[in-house]
């Protein structure tokens, strides 16, 4: 009996030394307060290399876009409608997402904002709703436009429309991220209505399978690409529900869970930066849900990674990461027992 907790307490410390050895190889993060989540659906989505952070808020009997800026937030407001949904911001500030649109059909159209304006973008063709989803630097905007039958992927710059190419089986798609080349990733839907993640460069589109190919119903979606070409998101399979995954040098390589192969935990990786660091959340099944940093090895908790300062947070959700390591989600405040949404930035900077 000696033995065997003596083996459990070595069991036990080399457990708690490899973690905070992966913490310090991590670094450090100061968590900072972007400002209270009013509901459960608000939300913080994506960040620039600047800092700015787009996200959703509770405003009256809907949901308006609001940029948060070092401190200072602004509600961008709607195309008329009660909902706006803000997706992408770039380095120059430019902001896009969808919103209802005015009148009685309150119509959801894709719209860009920039230098205080909101424009709306329409649809494509016959379309009846479309969403901007990410924009580059460039100005290059990827999105969906869907009619009641079908979804299509687009980019759009300069007034124009343009179709992205999907894999050759695919009978519609689904838009999750664009990078600095014009890369873009998503899923594609098919004909037996699963769907798969894709990465489409230079017009040509590939299909990049799931984490357990020879499962009828495993299934992948890609949520973000960086300028590598490496995409993030998440794939199912044959033995687990949802894994985070990240395509990578020609093939999907499984994130893993928190709590480690714990066989009910699920994940999604939500931003990847040129690095080739991704963030995300992971599940246990039981509701309790934790942010989650890859260093390029290993799946670490981001609440381990938090410095002195930043105790009282439990981060829930990552959403976003930029080139500087600065990292926006949700988290949970145990000064006043409220969602905020956070900035995790590096201690060293």
């Amino acid at each position: 009996m000696k033995m065997t907790r003596t083996l459990l307490a070595a069991a036990g410390l080399a457990l708690s030394l490899a973690a905070s050895d992966a913490a310090l190889a991590a670094g450090r993060y100061h968590i900072v307060d972007l400002g209270l989540a009013l509901a459960p659906q608000d939300a913080v989505v994506a960040i620039n290399n600047a800092g700015q952070a787009i996200g959703l808020r509770s405003v009256g009997d809907g949901l308006s876009c609001v940029l948060y800026d070092h401190g200072v937030d602004t509600v961008l407001g709607t195309l008329g409608g009660p909902n706006c949904y803000g997706n992408g911001i770039n380095d120059r500030g430019m902001i896009v997402g969808s919103s209802m649109t005015s009148g009685s059909s309150q119509d959801v159209h894709a719209f860009v904002f920039e230098n205080g304006v909101m424009t709306d973008l329409g649809t494509w063709g016959s379309d009846t709703s479309s969403m901007a989803v990410a924009v580059n630097n460039r100005g290059l905007i990827v999105g969906n436009s869907t009619s009641p039958i079908s979804s299509h992927v687009f980019t759009y710059r300069n007034g124009r429309y343009h179709a992205v190419a999907l894999p050759s089986d695919a009978v519609s798609g689904y838009a999750g991220g664009l990078n600095e080349r014009g890369d873009v990733t998503g899923w594609a839907v098919y004909a037996t209505e699963h769907q798969r993640a894709f990465l489409t460069r230079a017009g040509t589109s590939t299909d990049l399978g799931t984490l357990n190919n020879a499962a009828y119903n495993s299934q992948s979606e890609g949520r973000a690409v960086n300028s590598l070409g490496h995409v993030v998101g998440w794939s199912s399979g044959a033995t687990f529900p949802c894994h985070a995954m990240m395509y990578r040098d020609g093939r999907m390589v499984d994130l893993g869970v928190l709590p480690k192969d714990d066989a009910f935990a699920s994940s999604v990786a939500t931003g990847i930066n040129d690095r080739g660091t991704a963030v995300g959340y992971s599940d246990d099944g039981a509701g309790n849900r934790v942010a989650f940093l890859y260093d390029g090895r290993q799946m670490i908790d981001l609440n381990t990674l938090r410095d002195a300062e930043s105790r009282d947070w439990q981060l829930l959700e990552a959403q976003a990461i930029n080139k500087s390591g600065e990292i926006t989600g949700l988290a949970w405040s145990a000064a006043d027992q409220s969602t905020h949404v956070f900035l995790a930035t590096p201690s060293d900077r």
